[in-house]
């Protein structure tokens, strides 16, 4: 059985058990700020239950184009996947998948941000 293992990392500088202040008060460097993270969150997917062609089941493609438009990079997608993916609707999720159009842009010259914003709550 073949298994994908997600690792995120969360800062969470503003949860030292010694912050009192709230979100808005926070202005250390986020580079700062993280330097001692040691929250994770994993999941574990096994690989082996997605076994389904979706593009073949619903009749559709899985659309992804990228865009470099003047300064601005521009992402359209529609959540069909271009590889196999597990049954749905199922136990423990009820969700059909569907077409679901989207765009994205973002600039091609990311900055640090001064401050950060908790993404707690």
């Amino acid at each position: 059985m073949k298994k994908i293992f997600l690792l995120i990392l969360f800062c969470v500088a503003c949860s030292k058990d010694n912050d009192t202040s709230s979100p808005e008060d926070t202005t250390e460097p986020v580079a700062e700020a993280c330097a001692d993270v040691t929250s994770t969150y994993s999941l574990t997917l096994d690989a082996s239950e997605c076994d389904v062609d979706i593009q073949t089941t619903l009749g559709v493609s899985s659309v992804y184009t990228e865009e470099i438009v003047g300064n601005k990079r521009q992402i359209t997608f529609n959540n069909i996947a271009n590889h196999p993916v597990g049954k749905f609707p199922r136990a423990g999720n009820p969700n059909t998948i569907s077409v679901n159009s989207h765009s994205v842009e973002m600039t091609i010259n990311p900055e640090a941000a001064a401050s950060f914003t908790s993404g707690q709550g």
